[in-house]
């Protein structure tokens, strides 16, 4: 009788755990037995140690942002939310604590002969394309309002102005935050963010992915022109994933954000005073279902002192969204 899929994860976790120290010959043994022997073993521990390079990949990032960023002026959050609903990982997996790497895990014997076999990650990163992404093909003011059609950027008032900034590199366009605007779910007409948004269709990301565990990763660039000891405003990108079709989307916004399948943020707090571009990134998991997603730039004014908020000097330009994949390989075993 073949072993419940919750307990075999459990346990491949165990032998993983116990393979991977100095006297663990014995676990070793049992593990590669185990893989040789059930197909099922060797798809979890496929999905165990993507799941696990994910996570120390963010823990590695969290501990860097925390340790060479400790002016809470200027943060930059790089992780996405938690995923929910068929997203949540196993119970076992929660609280497990995970080791630093993926790759050479599984040495042992089969038979009489010693044998060594790995299983290691492969990434694939894939760009996906965003309508005028740098801006360069739109003049004057954006559309108002939350897009009605794939590829466009729409949203508060913005505009895209002519890029004049002694720290730009070429000449070029950008993005120009004006006005923020009232949602229209909102009753009190209260309006401290402007919000530019655009859909992008994923529908062909599976042909990409092939079933393998994947996130989204949306990078924005950014330039906060107003002088120092100016207000602090929170400038952020944004992802949203969600299935369904998206031509009602709209109407309901921001409400609708109650649907999202999985989302993320990565955002920067400034009070001027610096004329370089500072790239902010966000990232979320890509479901199977995902059928569109929201991108979604937006500068807040954390005073709240009068509204409609206005900008007029903070900028956004060279946007970019790209799909990373990873799926796991094992090495054929040699006798040795």
């Amino acid at each position: 009788m073949k072993t419940p899929l919750g307990k075999l994860e459990q346990r491949l976790q165990e032998l993983l755990e116990q393979a991977r120290a100095e006297d663990g010959l014995s676990a070793r043994v049992e593990l590669n037995a185990l893989l040789r022997e059930d197909a099922d073993a060797r798809r979890c521990m496929a999905q165990l140690l993507v799941d696990e390079q994910v996570l120390v990949s963010r823990l590695r990032e969290d501990g860097l942002v925390a340790m060479l960023d400790q002016d809470s002026s200027n943060v930059i959050s790089r992780f996405p939310t938690a995923p929910t609903g068929h997203q949540r990982r196993s119970p076992w997996f929660s609280w497990r604590p995970l080791i630093a790497t993926a790759a050479g895990l599984v040495l042992g014997l089969f038979s009489a002969s010693m044998v060594f076999g790995s299983i290691f990650l492969r990434t694939q990163v894939h760009q996906l394309a965003l309508a005028n992404p740098s801006f360069e093909q739109v003049t004057g003011r954006l559309p108002s309002g939350f897009p009605r059609a794939m590829g466009i950027w729409s949203g508060d008032e913005s505009d895209v102005v002519a890029d004049t900034a002694a720290s730009s590199p070429q000449a070029g366009k950008v993005l120009r935050f004006v006005r923020a605007e009232a949602d229209r779910s909102n009753t009190d007409g209260a309006a401290y963010a402007c919000d530019v948004y655009q859909l992008v269709d994923l529908r062909g990301t599976g042909e990409l992915t092939k079933g393998a565990p994947a996130t989204l990763e949306l990078s924005a660039a950014f330039r906060d022109g107003r002088p120092l000891g100016s207000a602090l405003n929170k400038i952020s990108c944004r992802i949203y994933v969600f299935s369904g079709e998206p031509s009602r989307l709209g109407e309901s916004w921001p409400n609708a954000l109650e649907d999202a399948l999985t989302s993320g943020m990565g955002r920067l707090e400034s009070t001027g005073g610096d004329p370089d571009w500072q790239r902010v990134e966000a990232q979320t998991v890509l479901p199977a279902n995902a059928k569109f997603a929201v991108v979604h730039l937006a500068v807040w004014d954390s005073s709240q002192e009068g509204h409609p908020a206005a900008f007029g000097q903070i900028y956004a330009n060279d946007i970019r969204l790209s799909l990373r994949s990873q799926t796991t390989q094992i090495s054929p075993l040699a006798k040795r």
